[in-house]
């Protein structure tokens, strides 16, 4: 055989070894950035349970203290989440607004006055609440949390 011929064979079986070797290569690769993808996934999903876990404590009970209900307020005025409280009365009264609320920052009350005997939304630390939770429709992530007092 002539030299020529046996070069073109040559780089015709390395073109061909090349893609022996590479796409598997690239199938494992993309396999692996699937399964790398999907552990994430389940790591968001299971933060994001173990920090809604906080709020979901609340939702159903019927023997939440006020101060209970104080210390939600304060712990959590932070977050992107409303809380409030709903007196004997049937007087609500805001804590902490979320970016999801369109309340007047009138309306919103502070955690000193939730704490002060004189106020008007003064929460009584020993009175009895009931909770409860409400979630986005579109991202069901919590947006409220509920104290409505019973005793």
């Amino acid at each position: 055989m002539s030299k020529g011929l046996m070069e073109g064979l040559g780089l015709v079986a390395a073109i061909i070894l090349f893609f022996i070797i590479l796409v598997p290569s690239m199938k494992m690769t993309n396999s692996a950035k699937d399964t790398t993808q999907k552990v994430g996934n389940e790591m968001n999903s299971m933060l994001n349970t173990a920090d809604e876990q906080k709020f979901t404590d609340y939702d159903g009970r019927e023997d939440i203290s006020g101060s209970e209900v104080l210390s939600c307020i304060t712990n959590y005025q932070n977050y992107d989440i409303r809380i409030t409280v709903a007196d004997l009365s049937g007087n609500s009264y805001y804590y902490v607004e979320g970016s999801n609320f369109t309340t007047k920052d009138t309306d919103i009350m502070t955690t000193t006055s939730a704490k002060k005997k004189s106020s008007s939304n003064f929460v009584n630390p020993n009175g009895v609440f009931t909770g409860s939770i409400t979630r986005d429709k579109s991202t069901n992530a919590i947006k409220e949390v509920k104290f409505t007092q019973t005793k």
